[in-house]
């Protein structure tokens, strides 16, 4: 015996019940944990779809979660849609203890990296600051080629914004390539240990 749209399954030795898996040709549902499990724990994709591996610390999963955050164990990640009072940018939420590193489509190039502590690399395995860029030579020409960092804008400036507090100071340039250093009512200095000041009221000072 059984139920209709329900998959049989050996409920024991000579027994025939339903298995937990419903398919009534419109949908599919499975209303149990699933585990899958990844052949030898090689790390080689053996399907569409593989979570899990067989080696001993074998808690690396995948979970999709609607609601409150789970707490994760060791090596285990999620990715969560929270349900409410959710602000922009929360949507999709990405959970991980180790971290993240994103690859080229074959899989042997990393191209960004991002630790536990949250820093960014790109181009680097180890970043040490909040976002920590690296290329194998950079072009000296003046040219964008080669560039570590690029801040580009479609209107007239580009600019970079470096902020403490209340106070900032702004590295800017024109759509003729001028450079223009902007600090916030104060002076600006060539260092290391001093070699220049420009004042706020525009005097320069050279080893004073």
């Amino acid at each position: 015996t059984g139920t209709a749209n329900y998959l049989s399954k050996w409920t024991d030795t000579d027994t025939i019940g339903n298995s937990s898996i419903f398919d009534n040709d419109s949908q599919v549902t499975i209303d149990v944990p699933v585990g899958i499990v990844a052949g030898s724990g090689s790390g080689t994709l053996t399907g569409r779809l593989q979570i899990g591996s067989t080696t001993s610390s074998a808690n690396n999963s995948l979970v999709f979660w609607r609601g409150a955050k789970p707490t994760l164990a060791a090596n285990q990640g999620a990715i969560l849609y929270e349900s409410s009072g959710m602000s922009d940018g929360e949507g999709m939420t990405f959970m991980s203890d180790k971290g993240y590193k994103f690859l080229d489509d074959a899989g042997t190039t990393e191209w960004v990296r991002i630790i536990s502590d949250g820093n960014v690399g790109i181009g680097t395995t180890a970043p040490s600051s909040i976002l920590h860029t690296r290329i194998a030579n950079s072009d000296y020409a003046n040219s964008v080629t080669g560039a570590s960092l690029i801040a580009e804008s479609t209107g007239s400036q580009a600019k970079i914004v470096m902020k403490v507090g209340s106070k900032y100071g702004v590295i800017r340039t024109d759509s003729g390539g001028a450079i223009a250093i902007t600090p916030h009512s104060s002076d600006i200095y060539l260092q290391s240990s001093t070699k220049m000041v420009v004042k706020a009221d525009g005097k320069v000072g050279i080893g004073t």
